[in-house]
């Protein structure tokens, strides 16, 4: 992860500009020697940027100050708010389970107020936090607990707390009228009185011989052999942006003094869905907790392009384009719903296919950017008014502005959009992704509008269009399907499920355009998010390179964790 973290540190630093003031903020906060520093200013101000030699070296001289910052963010955490911290909320889950373990059936009143996790997602995300690697911390934690299944039953506000919810419990038996509101009330007062026994308890452990476990777990952080979690790396990064809270007229203010558009991705896909019209500045993504990639979106990879070459009319062009492409999202997803959608009462499929259908836009618009930085890396000349793929990155911006302006009747949209599909057959491309969004966004509205049977018919008609080849026996499977779901309904609502049909037949209810995003992201993998770098400079003559020489007076050791995770390096995505 922290090689990772590094590469898209350093591109992010790159695209600003060698001499950018956060460059050398983060450099201080980093406390780089001369030497170390002097070598990433190098790499910053050479153009291109991404020779193994330099990837090794950025990784060298960065893993170990990036664990360094990441171990005392999350120790320093705990010990200012403990109660607040990551490692906290880790340690309290495995501390309540135990002491509830072993706690006897007697005691059951305690029993049922210590709260832990029971599904087993949440219980695989508590055991795999990296503080139960830390050498003999579960026999540590064992035998405390012991000590504390004795304790929690003497202790005296715990030990209050029980009788008084048992003396409600006796009164309410020989009363006549069961009393609800008391025994929540005593239920509630005892288990704030456990809470806060275990937050005591907890504290002291850490506290205990001088912070042995916690010197332990800083250790551990900082051992290069050892994985990088997303504990870690929501640490690092607060630290690199410099986020802190600010208390402000009695409430806390979350302030950012190097704002870096970071998204956290696993197994291709963003962790949580975020805004279509967002620009991420770095990506990581987590591949089965088994390494961690770099990805450098195409747009970040022009900005620093245009940094090398200040005065490229061409860089500049394509980056407007795509400026402009992300306005308009923005707008498009800040307007309400229009009133032919808002008609109906649930409107949680119309807002899903909004959201698809600015999501398609984005992932088109970033295709087609990586399609024009590979033109450019290889030296191709760009002629605006004949090449394909900033024809295209103009049309995107066209479509986007007549589908999502209210001003346009249905009818418009649907010639619009037969013109489109005619263009579309004629040149073939991941174009279609988005067509097939816009597709489904009109057909549903139009269904929704009629509200007959008729409308319903249409829709699942014309939304048969997805369905195999296209073909008329794609037409009837479509019709069928589709249309059937509108017959039962009879309403505005069944014609837009059917119209809605290409979508909702193969995404499940629940979070849908999740879903959506994950199969988007597979179908334009190859053009789009993977690309592996190809080695530059393999056969430059690196041997004479004085470089080499500083990459193996740095390169001594590295762990074998960080071997697994090394694939880092060597794949940069977009």
């Amino acid at each position: 992860m922290y090689y990772a973290y590094a590469i898209s540190l350093m591109y992010h630093l790159k695209s600003l500009g060698s001499q950018h003031e956060h460059k050398t903020q983060i450099f201080a906060l980093l406390e780089l020697n001369t030497a170390e520093e002097g070598l990433l200013n190098d790499i910053l101000e050479k153009p291109g940027f991404v020779s193994q030699t330099d990837i090794r070296m950025i990784e060298l001289i960065l893993e170990p100050k990036l664990r360094k910052i990441a171990a005392e963010k999350i120790i320093n955490d705990f010990l200012k708010d403990p109660l607040n911290s990551s490692l906290f909320s880790a340690v309290a889950f495995k501390f309540k389970e135990l002491v509830k373990a072993k706690l006897s059936k007697e005691h059951q009143a305690i029993i049922t107020q210590i709260q832990v996790p029971e599904d087993d997602q949440s219980k695989r995300e508590f055991n795999e936090a990296e503080i139960y690697r830390v050498p003999n911390i579960y026999a540590a934690i064992s035998n405390y607990t012991t000590q504390l299944a004795e304790e929690i039953i003497r202790d005296p506000e715990v030990a209050d707390k029980v009788t008084r919810l048992k003396d409600v419990v006796t009164g309410v038996n020989e009363a006549d009228q069961v009393d609800n509101e008391a025994i929540n009330q005593a239920k509630t007062e005892l288990l704030q009185a456990i809470d806060v026994f275990f937050q005591t308890k907890i504290v002291a452990f850490f506290q205990a011989n001088e912070r042995q476990q916690l010197k332990a777990y800083s250790a551990r952080l900082q051992d290069s052999r050892s994985w990088g979690t997303e504990e870690a790396l929501n640490a690092l990064h607060g630290m690199i942006t410099g986020n802190v809270l600010h208390l402000t007229q009695g409430h806390w203010e979350e302030h950012t003094e190097r704002p870096i558009n970071f998204k956290n991705f696993k197994n291709g896909s963003p962790a949580v869905l975020y805004a279509a019209d967002e620009s991420p500045d770095m990506i990581l993504d987590n591949w089965g907790n088994s390494h961690w990639v770099s990805q450098i979106p195409a747009k970040k990879d022009l900005q620093i392009l245009l940094v090398d070459n200040p005065g490229d009319e061409t860089i500049k062009a394509i980056l407007a384009r795509s400026d402009e492409i992300d306005v308009l999202l923005s707008a498009y997803l800040a307007k309400p719903l229009p009133a032919s959608i808002t008609a109906d009462r649930d409107k949680s499929q119309e807002k899903r296919l909004k959201t698809s259908l600015a999501i398609a836009t984005a992932t088109l618009k970033e295709k087609l950017l990586a399609e024009l930085l590979e033109q450019i890396q290889e030296g191709k000349p760009i002629d605006f008014e004949k090449n394909y793929a900033y024809q295209q990155l103009i049309e995107c911006k066209r479509a986007v502005e007549f589908i999502t302006d209210d001003n346009h009747d249905q009818a418009a949209k649907i010639d619009f959009l037969k013109t489109y599909e005619e263009q579309a057959k004629l040149n073939p491309t991941g174009w279609e992704i988005f067509g097939r969004f816009i597709k489904g966004f009109l057909l549903a509205s139009l269904s929704t509008v009629l509200g007959t049977l008729v409308g319903a018919a249409i829709g699942g008609v014309l939304g048969s269009a997805a369905g195999p080849g296209g073909s008329i026996v794609g037409a009837v499977w479509g019709a069928f399907k589709g249309g059937n779901v509108a017959v039962l309904a009879g309403t505005g609502v069944g014609g837009f499920f059917g119209s809605a049909l290409w979508i909702l037949q193969m995404l499940p209810p629940v979070n849908a355009v999740q879903e959506y995003t994950a199969q988007a992201r597979k179908a334009v993998q190859n053009s789009l998010e993977y690309r592996v770098m190809e080695k530059v400079e393999e056969s430059r003559g690196h041997d004479q390179d004085p470089i080499v020489d500083k990459v193996k007076s740095l390169d001594s050791s590295i762990g074998e964790d960080n071997t697994k995770s090394d694939e880092t390096g060597q794949v940069l995505a977009f």
